[in-house]
């Protein structure tokens, strides 16, 4: 019935699945942006400080290119032509991560087996003092986790790209992939793209800028921080909160529920009827009809979560949601009661 509800929306309406006018002006200013702070600073006609706030702009507008473009082209969800959403998920690479492990680390790892243990990626990454695992026994540090997490979520970016993606291409594995299979191909594009990121984003500005070479690093970093927080922003909460449920396989590795039930259980939306919400985070704060229609853009994300919300009210499914605020403090609370209950365990 949801499925019929929501292919029903876009026939009555007679409008595409994909990137409508609006996704495609906000990505050419997101695009803008971010190519224009990076061209400001290289230009060194700015103080310190004005080229640090540059920094900041071009760190928030290159992951938004990922939540905006990037993200929905992974999908096949910004254009019908699938060589244009090939070619615009190379956003991927201006934040320093890689396309060729986003789409197996998100779209085969993370879609597939979201919330469960040892098999989704997001779920097993932690940094032996911070885990959102119910089923891990780590460190007593843990007991505050609730409150150094959040400088540790500003540091996620630089430890996505500086270490986390090296370490799954190194032993090729993500989550419950064991045999990535990296082309020549691949691998060059990988370690190329790393080796670019790098130049342009710390050797170019030390060689170029006035400023001293530990005033550019100190840039990348609030660059870096100011990215992951606003990542972290969008990608924890709506699977690790209070009501979060972490689903377990059987013996042989298999999920005993539907995959509208497991989505239903993993995800809560947040400010689902922001306009402004979906604008800036492309629409994953209403997570849970990008997981069940990832093939969607997220400039119809507002009316397609309404029908989800009325379809699930009506067939007494139960859907979560909460306001941005809610969101962040139910992950806080998540966080506080998983470091205590880790403590009655060791």
């Amino acid at each position: 019935m949801l499925k019929h509800r929501i292919e029903q929306y876009f026939k009555e309406r007679n409008i595409t699945r994909h990137a409508d006018a609006g996704v495609i002006i906000k990505s050419i200013l997101n695009v803008l942006i971010t190519i224009c702070s990076y061209g400001l600073i290289m230009t060194d006609h700015f103080s310190p400080f004005v080229m640090l706030l540059l920094a900041i702009v071009f760190g928030i507008s290159s992951i938004m290119l990922v939540f905006n473009i990037g993200h929905d082209a992974a999908h096949n969800a910004f254009s019908t032509n699938p060589k244009i959403n090939k070619f615009l998920t190379n956003t991927l690479y201006l934040t320093g991560s890689s396309a060729y492990l986003w789409d197996i680390k998100h779209n085969l790892n993370h879609h597939s087996t979201n919330n469960v243990p040892e098999y989704d990626w997001t779920v097993n990454i932690h940094w032996k003092i911070l885990s959102v695992d119910p089923n891990k026994k780590v460190s007593k540090l843990l007991r505050y986790q609730h409150i150094y997490s959040p400088p540790l979520y500003c540091m996620y970016s630089i430890f996505l790209i500086f270490y986390k993606e090296f370490e799954m291409f190194y032993w090729r594995k993500i989550g419950n992939i064991l045999d990535l299979k990296p082309s020549v191909k691949d691998q060059i594009i990988f370690f190329l793209s790393k080796v670019i990121y790098f130049t342009m984003t710390i050797a170019l500005p030390i060689l170029f800028l006035s400023v001293a070479w530990w005033q550019v690093l100190i840039g990348f970093l609030i660059m870096q921080m100011a990215a992951g927080f606003i990542g972290a922003l969008v990608a924890i909460p709506p699977h690790l909160g209070e009501e979060t449920v972490f689903p377990t396989v059987d013996e042989e590795g298999y999920l005993h529920h539907s995959r509208l039930t497991h989505h239903l259980d993993t995800t809560t939306d947040f400010a689902r009827k922001s306009v402004f919400a979906n604008w800036i985070f492309g629409g994953l704060n209403t997570h849970v009809i990008h997981h069940l229609f990832p093939n969607i853009c997220h400039a119809h994300y507002i009316p397609l979560t309404q029908i989800l919300k009325d379809t699930m009210d009506e067939y007494g499914f139960k859907y979560k949601e909460t306001t941005t605020y809610g969101a962040i403090r139910s992950h806080y609370n998540l966080l506080k009661k998983l470091g205590r209950s880790h403590m009655k365990q060791i």
